[in-house]
């Protein structure tokens, strides 16, 4: 791989990411492939712990998407670029914890409205950040750092992730250390911009209402909307004209997506090791499948994953 491909993946804009793609210069798949290498290097091997969990399909999208670019189906600004969404958006396959340990086996059989949206517009799903622990409802003097799901995201500036300083804080600190190209949180007041200000990135919250809350674990319906975390600008406000959805005011329900369940793998779906606390990375590799997993193995066991139809 180039030095100059390199510096695209590591710190390029989308559009540079794109145009890679639509180049023929590297596939989807190597695109997902150096990513999950990143997040097994920064976030296991540096206790960074701001992912949480990888998505088994993520490969099998990959796979999907470069075919798709390879035969001309053009699927828009997106198609082929990894993600990764704030664990409160609810995706098939995945936790949806909020953070939150009692919910730490909670496998959604839907999928959020945001989710799906980026699904058809081609991007893949590289997996879950860790989040506060119920978007910081928990304790007046709980760091936002700390879940009791996830345990400690550590900032990879070295600073931590004190009090108030955000729910996204996972979504922030992935994006700061390279692990996707871009990430999405949520926000009620200062969830997204607030640690991205403390990460050096760049965080936007749309306007309630602006993207679908459908499918999102909510903590102020009446405030909350996801939206993007970048390392710079302006791929916030780009990616936001891509999974906004004009019809969504406040959802009182929302409509399950078809979805073919993830095959019997779960090397890369992975929960931070039980060792995490407060005090310190006490987190162990070993213990951490995730860690001990490769692109190889994903790839083997994620290359039928299909893309749903775009809807009418």
């Amino acid at each position: 791989m180039s030095a100059d491909i390199e510096r695209i993946l590591a710190e390029g804009s989308l559009e540079e990411l794109g145009a890679l793609l639509r180049g023929s210069r590297i596939s989807a798949v190597k695109i997902a492939e150096w990513f999950l290498t990143r997040i097994e290097a920064e976030n296991c091997g540096r206790f960074l712990n701001a992912v949480r969990e990888v998505s088994p399909l993520a490969l099998g999208h990959a796979r999907v998407a470069a075919e798709e670019l390879r035969l001309g189906l053009d699927r828009g600004p997106l198609h082929g670029i990894p993600v990764l969404l704030k664990d409160n958006i609810l995706v098939p396959g995945m936790t949806a914890t909020a953070g939150a340990k009692a919910l730490a086996g909670f496998r959604p059989q839907g999928e959020a409205t945001l989710a799906a949206r980026l699904r058809r517009a081609g991007a893949v799903i590289l997996g879950k950040t860790n989040m506060t622990e119920f978007a910081d409802f928990v304790s007046d003097v709980m760091p936002s750092e700390f879940s009791g799901a996830g345990g400690v995201v550590r900032n990879p500036h070295g600073t931590a992730y004190g009090r108030g300083q955000g729910s996204s804080v996972g979504s922030a600190a992935a994006v700061a250390a390279g692990l996707a190209p871009y990430a999405i949180g949520s926000e009620t007041q200062n969830s997204i911009q607030s640690p991205a200000c403390h990460s050096s990135v760049v965080g936007l919250k749309p306007s309630v209402g602006r993207v679908s809350r459908a499918g999102m674990v909510p903590l102020v319906p009446s405030q909350d909307s996801p939206g993007p975390s970048r390392a710079a600008s302006p791929t916030p406000a780009w990616c936001l004209r891509r999974s906004r959805d004009r019809t969504c005011a406040i959802p009182q329900r929302w409509r399950a997506v078809a979805f073919p369940p993830p095959r019997a793998w779960t090397a890369s779906a992975w929960v931070s090791p039980a060792g995490c606390s407060p005090d310190g990375p006490s987190c162990s590799p070993p213990s951490n499948a995730a860690c001990r997993s490769s692109p190889a193995q994903a790839s083997a066991s994620s290359i039928h994953a299909t893309f749903p139809a775009p809807s009418s």
